[in-house]
């Protein structure tokens, strides 16, 4: 065997690729049982990043196909968070919006390489930043495996899965109303916040809290809200609750929308 850290190679002209040493992927496939290595590549003079698709086998890799994920980082997570068995892998992307480039994580079901339409997507909260994407198992307590998502900016939160499959159209192209991040995150001692929502209708909500495990605490509020963007105050000095990460759950008969928040004590 010959020492790994010898082993070099450079390269011998201006347009071969080069590969970014954090920018690769292991998968197992449970499926086909089979193990699959992605590498993304700056393609020389071309200005494209790329992703180069490896299926190993016997201690060698053989090239399957480029662009298996997507075109920016990517992760194997070591389970399902779309309601079946097999591991999924979160791909990122960035997008342009009105001038402001935003990143994204896209969920696929399964293998990439052979599933490579997104099942779901999130925004990351934070940008240009050492950020890492992990599965942490069923934190919620609906039987479908959740990821964390944390960056060196300080941020971390919790994505809920989701079986996709049981999803509807409508409730996916058209959501009918966003939850954002509480002011402040985390709610100190006083109890008092606020949660900026995004309604398409005017209408009756109610505003749940839940731990992590799935059961209810208490009830915020209930009442009409109109439609647009909304600033809900509220606090969560009566509900007896100790430090710690919750859910915020909101409703309006037919839709729901959660998300997490800190209280600190």
């Amino acid at each position: 065997m010959k020492l790994l850290s010898e082993i070099t190679e450079q390269k011998t002209n201006k347009n071969q690729p080069i590969f970014y040493p954090n920018e690769f992927m292991l998968y197992y496939d449970k499926e086909r049982k089979e193990n699959y290595f992605n590498l993304l590549e700056y393609p020389g003079t071309t200005g494209k990043f790329r992703l180069r698709s490896y299926e190993i086998k016997s201690d060698a890799f053989t090239f399957i196909r480029y662009d298996g994920v997507g075109s920016c980082k990517h992760c194997a997570l070591r389970g399902s968070i779309d309601g079946d068995s097999i591991p999924d892998v979160v791909g990122s992307a960035i997008i342009w919006e009105n001038g402001v480039k935003k990143y994204f994580g896209y969920v696929y079901s399964g293998n990439p390489i052979y599933n490579d339409q997104p099942r779901a997507y999130f925004q990351y909260p934070k940008c240009d930043s050492y950020e890492s994407v992990c599965y942490i198992g069923d934190v919620t307590g609906d039987g479908i495996g959740d990821i964390a998502y944390g960056c060196s900016d300080g941020d971390f939160r919790i994505f809920k899965g989701v079986d996709w499959r049981k999803v509807s159209v409508e409730e996916s192209k058209y959501p009918k109303f966003t939850l954002h991040q509480t002011e402040p995150n985390p709610i100190s001692a006083d109890g008092k916040a606020v949660l900026p929502i995004t309604l398409a209708h005017s209408g009756v909500y109610t505003l749940e809290v839940y731990d992590l495990s799935g059961e209810r605490v208490g009830e915020l509020f209930k009442g009409d809200l109109p439609s647009g963007e909304v600033r809900l105050p509220f606090t969560v000095k009566s509900l007896t609750v100790s430090s710690g990460m919750y859910t915020l759950h909101l409703s309006d008969g037919k839709y729901s929308r959660e998300h997490a928040f800190v209280i600190s004590k």
